[in-house]
């Protein structure tokens, strides 16, 4: 799950790991449809 899509907080921030950065999530995204894996909106 993800929590949020952006520029991640500075080091030692307890929110840090909460955030994943927009070309890494891109990759992520990739790497799971090549797998046969979908995206589920939590609305």
């Amino acid at each position: 799950m993800y929590h949020q899509i952006g520029q991640p907080a500075p080091k030692g921030s307890p929110y840090r790991a909460l955030t994943v950065h927009p070309s890494n999530f891109r990759r992520q995204m990739v790497w799971m449809r090549r797998m046969g894996y979908s995206g589920l909106a939590m609305r």
